[in-house]
């Protein structure tokens, strides 16, 4: 294999099952966090200028619900205090969302308790949310166009035979 094919190859990129191929330049990097029960949080990874210029949108935008009533708390202080302080805490502010955004929404992330599961690149969100239910056919997510997860259900007359009633262990009463 020449160099050139070999260049030509990384530029093009098949999607897990499909036969259709992607230029290198469609493709989005996402990045995936998930907690124990499943959930799955899908972030662009790349910086939007809403979150230096707008942040309580870019926050309702990412759905970062509690933080946002802190922003506003905390900027209904800053003008009960004095306009300047305002003008002031909203240009601070915003340079800092700005330049470290990515972080504040992993770090916000993981303090709902969810952890870095994965780094994938495809051509949208939908398609993102694609390849993590091939990976993960359980996985949910908040707003998806994808139909809902799988669930195992438990027959109730194995339930009955698995689990033994509180407090009892093969026949034998278990005093605490």
């Amino acid at each position: 294999m020449t160099e050139a094919e070999r260049i030509s190859e990384l530029h093009s990129y098949q999607i897990l099952d499909t036969d259709e191929e992607f230029a290198f330049d469609d493709l989005t990097e996402f990045v995936v966090m998930r907690d124990i029960y499943r959930n799955y949080e899908v972030f662009i990874n790349s910086k939007s200028l809403l979150a230096g210029f707008a942040t309580p949108l870019w926050l309702v935008y990412s759905r970062k619900w509690w933080v946002f009533a802190l922003y506003v708390a905390l900027f209904a202080v800053f003008a009960s205090v004095n306009l300047f302080i305002l003008f002031l805490g909203w240009l601070l502010l915003s340079i800092y969302i700005y330049s470290a955004q990515l972080n504040v929404l992993f770090s916000f992330s993981m303090l709902e308790g969810k952890v870095f599961c994965l780094k994938i690149a495809a051509k949208s969100i939908h398609d993102a949310q694609k390849v993590i239910r091939k990976l993960d056919p359980k996985a949910r997510f908040m707003y998806s166009k994808l139909p809902p997860p799988l669930v195992e259900e438990v027959d109730e007359q194995k339930k009955d035979e698995e689990i033994p009633e509180k407090g009892i262990i093969e026949g034998k009463e278990v005093t605490a």
